[in-house]
């Protein structure tokens, strides 16, 4: 960045006033650092699939968003806040990636299921939130989303959040690991462990629930 620290305070500051050139020029001033951002964090699979210059413009307009929320303080805590803004951009972006992806596979993955080796681990999770389409069939998953649902609002963030990948965005093992940074052993852990919370909580819930 070739602003100095109080030139880009005034930058700042003119764009958070709304004005429509101070917000073409800051978006212009940052656009090169975006991209360096984007480039940094994915790899080459991550741009083709989801665009470069998608994920650069839909980057640079999160900043724009966020940017009345935003309190200065010096150039460092600035490019931290850049950052941190594209990774969950480029994060967005890989879960909507992946749950695309799944959906065009899902129902052929529902009518030729392949083993996996974590299907007994996975089972409750798969029993709580698959569908079924026969009358009785609908109120037995209605129960089931009733009770899943109160159940999600009781685990951990962490937990929430790889349950969310990988039942509801119906994301496999390596789309998380790839997503999150993480290999696919720990992803197995992650939810092997959310799962464990998911039962523990479920049973103080309804004891004799047969889901």
């Amino acid at each position: 960045m070739d602003l100095h620290e109080e030139e880009l305070r005034q930058l700042i500051l003119s764009a958070q006033e709304g004005n429509e050139d101070s917000l073409n020029r800051f978006s212009l001033v940052i656009k090169p650092l975006v991209e360096a951002c984007v480039v940094g964090n994915t790899e080459k699979w991550m741009r083709n699939g989801l665009g470069l210059d998608d994920l650069i413009n839909g980057s640079c307009v999160q900043l724009v968003k966020s940017l009345k929320n935003l309190e200065f303080r010096d150039k460092r805590s600035f490019l931290n806040w850049m950052r941190r803004i594209c990774q969950n951009h480029i994060k967005q972006g890989l879960r909507a990636y992946g749950a695309e992806k799944r959906n065009s596979a899902r129902q052929l993955s529902i009518e030729n299921p392949k083993p996996d080796p974590n299907a007994s681990s996975l089972h409750l999770g798969k029993t709580l939130f698959a569908p079924d389409t026969t009358p009785t069939g609908k109120l037995r998953r209605k129960d089931r989303l009733v009770l899943a649902r109160t159940i999600m609002e009781r685990l951990r963030s962490s937990h929430r959040e790889i349950l969310q990948m990988r039942f509801l965005d119906d994301m496999t093992n390596g789309e998380i690991a790839r997503s999150l940074g993480k290999t696919e052993g720990a992803v197995r852990t992650m939810v092997s462990r959310a799962l464990d919370e998911f039962r523990k909580i479920r049973k103080q819930i309804d004891p004799h629930s047969n889901y």
